[in-house]
């Protein structure tokens, strides 16, 4: 059983064509660059880059996919990974010190100090948030 996935093709030289893809979707080609999005499992995808570099096509392909570390990073802010996670207070989310990477999630008590005080600094929403921060955050 194959699998479909979601192909970034880039399309460079070669003649101008069209080809339509296993859902009827027409990929047009100029001649000169083209970037297409391919909803295809492997074999499909083949066949169509074969039948661009028959067409004189040089070609270029990836999957559009998560690696690890992409996927760790997403579900880390999610919080997927921090059973029963709940916001602290409900400005949490939208604070500017505010950082799902740290442990407590909150950069006044898990950043260092120079870097706070430079963001606090720096930045009016930042100062703003700290002063009005229901749990009273403290430098």
């Amino acid at each position: 059983m194959s699998t479909e996935r979601i192909w970034t093709v880039s399309v460079r030289g070669g003649e101008p064509c069209s080809i339509k893809d296993g859902f009827g979707i027409v990929q047009d080609h100029d001649g000169f660059l083209s970037v297409w999005k391919v909803r295809s499992d492997l074999a499909l995808l083949t066949t169509i880059l074969g039948t661009l570099k028959d067409n004189g096509c040089a070609v270029e392909y990836y999957e559009d996919s998560q690696t690890a570390d992409q996927k760790a990073e997403r579900l880390r802010m999610l919080g997927v990974q921090k059973e029963g996670f709940v916001f602290k207070t409900e400005r949490c989310p939208t604070c500017a010190l505010f950082d799902p990477h740290t442990e407590s999630t909150c950069g006044v008590e898990d950043w260092d100090v120079s870097f706070l005080d430079a963001i606090l600094e720096n930045n009016s929403k930042a100062q703003t948030d700290i002063e009005e921060c229901p749990m009273k955050a403290r430098r």
